[in-house]
């Protein structure tokens, strides 16, 4: 190939929807949470900026007849339904007046859906083929697995390795998440690249642990299939190590979900494998599981959680006073109110019913288009990729009554990663394709 030509396709491979969502993975995976673009705030992620530039290439793409992709896409309903919500929100917010902090994370939050719906919308419109999202799904796989391999090493060395990833031009926004004692023994709680513990282990549970299963059982060659049945053991082994609550029920949530498409032997070997893997845990490093098993067990002297329920009579009142449209989108903020570990009644509070109301249409949207596929697909691999997604969707869903979700952004754009997915698969598993493989 020439210079030119060999430029050329380079040009076509960024310009085409999985290069672009891979570009988005690949930045918000590999780089640390904390890693931004000089001068921004944490929503400078290059990861976001680019996954807020799919939104404007999508609105582009859609101004020219030519590039319109034709047909029904449900999940296209349930963003505008999101967005709307957001939208009146913040309005209603900028009418009652906001302090500087109020209107700054107003405005990051604002983004921050932005960065959503355009990673979901270029999914779910932009993959046209199952080898085109087998190889999206894939990407976010193994960046996820590389995820699950930093937090190991942060574990068995007591080291944040991230300080050493900082691509050139890039700037650390705010000190390493660090180390977070939990338990007897010196256990500490890790969180990879992301930007918190719940963060990292809903991600690994959630989303890397499914699709692992999925290709593991589903890809082409032999050889693959078993990488990835080696690499998802070893990130379902990262989850434990973030010691949280959260992290164990999510993975329990999206397993049950998935488990609907195996057969009794596939859940049998599934659940052994998981009896061995725990057995090995108590041998390599004995307190852990005596801490987890605490962490449920004996959680009447958890401060983590005693502290949510003491939240809920603080906040209520507030909730009273605007109950429909809520403070506006993004304002409550701990530096001005106090921290509230729970996405749904932080979304209560700051964007009220409403805005509840939109955030429900946004993760029913993408479960219902996933059962949709689940009941019509005429593959088995189709189905089992349905309930893996519907799975991690399901998973998301409870983890967010847990932690102030969406404000961390790489939860944020690996929801807007599931949803455009499930839109994609929905759209394929119709089209008849007859040779067209993950």
């Amino acid at each position: 190939m020439t210079p030119r030509s060999s430029g050329q396709a380079l040009v076509r491979i960024a310009a085409n929807p999985v290069g672009l969502l891979s570009a988005v993975v690949f930045l918000i995976y590999w780089l640390p949470a904390r890693v931004i673009v000089p001068g921004l705030t944490s929503i400078g992620r290059p990861g976001t900026l680019l996954a807020l530039g799919l939104m404007l290439l999508w609105l582009l793409a859609h101004l020219h007849p030519d590039h319109v992709v034709a047909g029904r896409q449900p999940m296209r309903w349930g963003l505008l339904a999101y967005f709307l919500t957001l939208a009146a929100s913040y309005i209603s917010g900028e009418l009652r007046g906001l302090s500087v902090l109020e209107s700054n994370n107003a405005d990051r939050t604002m983004l921050a859906a932005g960065a959503l719906i355009g990673v979901a919308l270029m999914a779910a419109d932009g993959l046209r083929s199952r080898r085109q999202l087998g190889l999206m799904l894939r990407v976010l796989f193994w960046s996820g697995v590389f995820m699950s391999i930093v937090g190991i090493l942060q574990f068995a060395l007591r080291k944040d390795i991230t300080i050493y990833i900082q691509p050139p031009g890039l700037v650390f926004q705010a000190p390493p998440v660090g180390f977070s004692n939990r338990g007897s023994g010196g256990l500490v709680r890790v969180a990879g690249t992301v930007g918190h513990y719940i963060e990292f282990s809903t991600l690994v549970a959630a989303v890397v642990v499914p699709l692992g299963l999925h290709f593991s059982r589903y890809a082409v060659r032999s050889l693959e299939r078993q990488l990835i049945a080696v690499a998802t053991v070893i990130s379902a082994c990262a989850i434990p190590l973030a010691l949280s609550r959260t992290g164990i029920l999510a993975l329990f949530i999206s397993m049950l979900v998935v488990g609907i498409a195996w057969p009794w032997k596939r859940r049998i070997t599934i659940g052994l494998a998981t009896l061995a893997t725990t057995a090995a845990f108590s041998v390599i490093r004995p307190g852990l599981l005596g801490t987890l098993r605490a962490l449920f067990f004996h959680s009447e002297n958890d401060p983590s959680l005693s502290g949510r329920t003491d939240d809920y009579a603080r906040v209520f009142p507030l909730i009273f006073e605007r109950p429909w449209l809520g403070r506006g989108t993004g304002t409550f903020i701990p530096e001005q109110y106090f921290l509230l570990d729970n996405q749904w009644l932080l979304t209560l509070v700051s964007s009220g019913v409403i805005g509840v109301l939109g955030l429900v249409a946004l993760f029913f949207t993408g479960m219902g288009q996933g059962i949709a596929v689940w009941r019509r697909a005429a593959r088995e691999s189709d189905r089992h990729l349905s309930a893996c997604l519907v799975g991690g969707l399901a998973a998301f869903t409870f983890s967010a009554f847990t932690f102030d979700a969406l404000f961390f952004t790489t939860f944020v754009v690996t929801l807007g990663l599931l949803l455009g997915a499930v839109g994609a698969l929905w759209r394929i598993s119709g089209s008849g394709r007859a040779h067209d493989r993950y």
